[in-house]
């Protein structure tokens, strides 16, 4: 029942990968292991006798593995993810509280965190409340009480999709200033945070809007420092 639910979970969740991996080494490896010995035995393997058909299974996953080493200096980027708007608040050396919707926060957090933390992530229900989770939801759909994040939480930034709707609504709710838009996506700030002029002086950097071309993991540009940034 243990391994069921672990095979099932990856359905429901990506995420849940890694977790069915562990229970089939854990819970199945026993059992594989046997049939593997009892179907040698049935087939009384003799390693020596077809030399040709060995030597292809050794050197095909051998060559394989030559022939990947430079593909893993860089592993591409789907463009699906802010990287410039990213980039932008990581060289403004922005630090607060940023409303994200759901598959951009892992990005977000891998590039701004510990300085900048993200309203929702992959993790759902293991870091987030079932309320944070669902107020996340309305804010990303424009649903209900879309705004109710924004309210409940200290929120400085907001980093949203250039043609959603939450975008549209953010254009139109007072206290929220859209500070950069590309044709990806759009970065409004509080009209009261402090670092506001800071963001306004920092030229965004000359990367893909969606991160198309850029590589894992090292994708964005590095920090720069107070006397390096320079006005839009």
């Amino acid at each position: 029942m243990l391994f069921i639910v672990a095979a099932l979970a990856p359905l429901l969740a990506r995420r849940h990968y890694p977790l069915f991996a562990l229970a089939l080494v854990v819970l199945a490896a026993e059992h594989i292991a046997d049939l593997s010995e009892r179907v040698l035995r049935t087939a009384r393997l003799d390693f020596g006798r077809n030399r040709p058909i060995e030597a292809i299974g050794f050197g095909l996953p051998l060559l394989l593995i030559v022939l990947s080493l430079p593909r893993l200096r860089c592993i591409a980027l789907e463009p699906l993810y802010p990287a410039r708007a990213v980039a932008l608040l990581k060289q403004a050396n922005v630090r607060g509280n940023l409303a994200v919707f759901y598959d951009w926060g892992e990005f977000a957090l891998w590039h701004l965190g510990p300085d900048i933390k993200v309203s929702i992530d992959g993790r759902r229900e293991t870091v987030y409340s079932d309320k944070s989770f669902w107020q996340s939801m309305d804010f990303q759909h424009g649903t209900g009480d879309w705004d109710a994040l924004l309210k409940t939480t200290v929120t400085d930034l907001a980093l949203v999709p250039r043609k959603s709707a939450t975008s549209n609504l953010l254009s139109r709710t007072g206290g929220w200033l859209r500070l950069y838009e590309d044709t990806f996506c759009s970065l409004f700030v509080h009209a009261e945070l402090p670092i506001r002029g800071r963001l306004e002086a920092t030229a965004a950097p000359d990367i893909s809007p969606d991160g198309r071309g850029l590589c894992f993991p090292g994708s964005l540009p590095p920090k720069r420092t107070a006397n390096q940034t320079s006005k839009h």
